[in-house]
């Protein structure tokens, strides 16, 4: 894990959030992470944003349906939205500045649970297989996360070219030059976008390749019940 920098991204003020996921991360083996606590919701100017149609439009039309863009054009982006998304722009501008082009960056989000074996998959993901990113989101589906070594001897790749980041952003790794590309690419125009959606954009409108590791690795605990979420309090027309 010597060139793996994980970051998490993570509400202050969420403070049981903090110990539970480094109890989960010391369970797989896993002791050196940084917690990216700036940015959060309280403290965010709407300088970096964007509220423009005709922008949200241009990056979504393509893979989000035209009543949930009616709803978000309706209801804009929520506080919580805007932080994790500068949070995540963020991490990506510290580990460009504090990272060798042979280091990969893997954001786990302060309420993403592990499959068994984390540690040992995300190496061997890392050493074995070339890749630009993988999403490791199962999303509020915890039941596909793998439990037995059946299931993880059957890991396998696969490339997403529809809306890649469709389950969430818990998990996911990428290497540097895509960190850099992605980075760049989000930097050209203001934020509009919650920052699944966002990626999912990036990807799209861009040659990298996005690949989801099947079964997924992640889990989010605020859409399974354990917490409840800090960043969408909208109503269920989404």
């Amino acid at each position: 894990m010597n060139n793996i920098k994980i970051y998490i991204p993570h509400y202050s003020k969420l403070i049981e959030r903090k110990p539970l996921i480094a109890k989960e991360l010391a369970a797989a083996g896993i002791n050196q992470f940084t917690f990216y606590e700036k940015f959060d919701k309280e403290c965010i100017t709407e300088e970096e944003f964007s509220n423009d149609a005709s922008l949200i439009r241009t990056k979504i039309s393509n893979f989000i349906p035209e009543q949930v863009i009616n709803n978000f054009l309706r209801d804009g982006l929520t506080q919580g939205e805007k932080s994790l998304s500068l949070k995540h722009k963020n991490i990506y501008k510290e580990f460009l500045e504090t990272s060798k082009e042979e280091d990969i960056l893997l954001i786990l989000e302060d309420d993403a649970r592990l499959a068994r074996g984390f540690k040992n998959i995300i190496e061997t993901l890392v050493s074995k297989a070339k890749f630009s990113c993988i999403n490791l989101s199962a999303g509020a589906n915890k039941e596909i996360v793998p439990l037995t070594n059946d299931k993880l001897e059957r890991l396998s790749l696969t490339e997403v070219k529809h809306h890649p980041f469709n389950t969430g952003t818990e998990g996911y790794m990428m290497s540097y030059s895509c960190v850099s590309k992605v980075y760049d690419i989000i930097c050209k125009k203001k934020l509009c976008l919650p920052i699944d959606w966002e990626l999912s954009y990036v990807f799209m409108s861009s040659n990298l390749e996005c690949h989801r590791v099947i079964p997924c690795l992640t889990y989010q605990a605020s859409m399974t019940g354990q917490f409840v979420s800090s960043i969408r309090d909208r109503g269920t027309d989404y």
